[in-house]
């Protein structure tokens, strides 16, 4: 199905779109009649790490789609998480506290319930995720 404004959007960036370029929703969406995101997301291919705990256990993972309230990943394996989880976005320096809303196969939807810029974020609790962003970051 192909509508004026899928192909106005077309070879644009998602994150160029504004709010009058939305695109129909098709999917899991058109059956059930309505938009289950409260914000629209952003397509990505960011380098991320799903962290449990304090931080001394993380799994790598690929950041698919993100918005301020939540995010597709894409993890390697066959890993058992716990409901709560922290995102790293290794680029970024951001560490979002998420927790898990749904997986299927290799990919897991989460919802974030806080934010923190591990460049500016003093807080002990974040010490072993600062140390892992350090490690893996670009200077």
């Amino acid at each position: 199905m192909t509508s004026k404004s899928s192909e106005k959007a077309l070879g644009r960036r998602t994150l160029d779109a504004g709010p009058q370029d939305e695109p129909a929703f098709d999917g899991a969406d058109r059956r059930t009649g309505g938009v289950r995101r409260a914000a629209p997301r952003a397509r990505s291919l960011l380098t991320g790490k799903i962290v449990i705990g304090d931080g001394r256990e993380s799994h790598d993972c690929i950041v698919r789609n993100l918005s301020t309230r939540g995010a597709r990943v894409r993890i390697a394996g066959a890993v058992n998480l716990p409901g709560t989880v922290g995102l790293l976005v290794v680029k970024e320096g951001l560490l979002f506290d998420a927790a898990i809303a749904w997986r299927r196969g290799d990919q897991i939807g989460l919802t974030f319930s806080g934010q923190h810029d591990l460049r500016e974020d003093v807080d002990p609790a974040h010490r072993q995720a600062r140390a892992l962003w350090a490690a893996l970051s670009p200077l």
